[in-house]
């Protein structure tokens, strides 16, 4: 099957003969090209896709010409670079501590800023379980809800946690939301964490607490 007169529009096959003869001449090329989508079934007429096309010379067993063609669909491709770019902006910018936890309950990745508190590079976390940053009970108490979120898909929200953080004694609380990441096929790859410090919240709250307790007791010992 000649790929110029099955993939390429009639209009441009003769300048797509061309450049393929360039290219069993030794030439590369890069580029985009407009290429017919399979037809369905229900539809009238073929849509068109971009792609794009890298092919490049090479030569067979036998020694004769021929070339290599790796072809991308433009919309498939521009889907991966978007959610790179998001996968970069929540990793990379994020004012949250954020971890990707495999089924194994180890750390496959987190970000700057999770490491920035409990030092390192994020690379450095990578292979660690939560034994690693809470005590023991907290520790197993975190591992049993992200099993219970591996298995049934729910979501865990305002979570929380409480532990130190590396080089200090003062207790720390942060507040965890947890949901499971699924591959592009739908298969469970692990649980995403998402956390904030609420150490300052926790403890503005338990102020208030008292000085309303403390206001109460003096309405009380007012005179009546």
């Amino acid at each position: 099957m000649d790929p110029i007169d099955a993939f390429v529009d009639a209009g441009q096959r003769e300048r797509g003969q061309r450049k393929m003869a360039e290219i069993l001449d030794g030439r590369e090329w890069t580029g985009v090209v407009p290429f017919r989508l399979p037809a369905d079934g229900n539809a009238t007429r073929r849509e068109q896709g971009l792609a794009e096309v890298y092919v490049m010379p090479t030569r067979t067993q036998e020694g004769e010409k021929a070339a290599v063609c790796i072809v991308v669909d433009v919309r498939t491709l521009r889907s991966i670079e978007t959610d790179l770019a998001a996968s970069q902006a929540i990793f990379g910018q994020s004012p949250f501590g954020f971890l990707l936890i495999d089924p194994e309950l180890r750390v496959r990745r987190a970000n700057q800023r999770f490491a920035s508190i409990f030092g390192g590079t994020p690379d450095d976390h990578r292979g660690k379980g939560v034994q690693d940053y809470l005590p023991r009970p907290e520790a197993e108490r975190v591992s049993a809800v992200l099993r219970r979120v591996l298995e049934t898909g729910d979501s865990i929200t305002d979570m929380h946690v409480t532990g130190f953080v590396p080089g200090s004694e003062e207790r720390r609380h942060w507040s965890v939301n947890l949901y499971r990441v699924h591959s592009g096929s739908g298969r469970p790859i692990g649980v995403a964490w998402l956390g904030i410090d609420i150490t300052a919240r926790r403890a503005a709250a338990r102020e208030a607490a008292a000085a309303r307790r403390n206001l109460a007791l003096l309405n009380e010992a007012g005179p009546a």
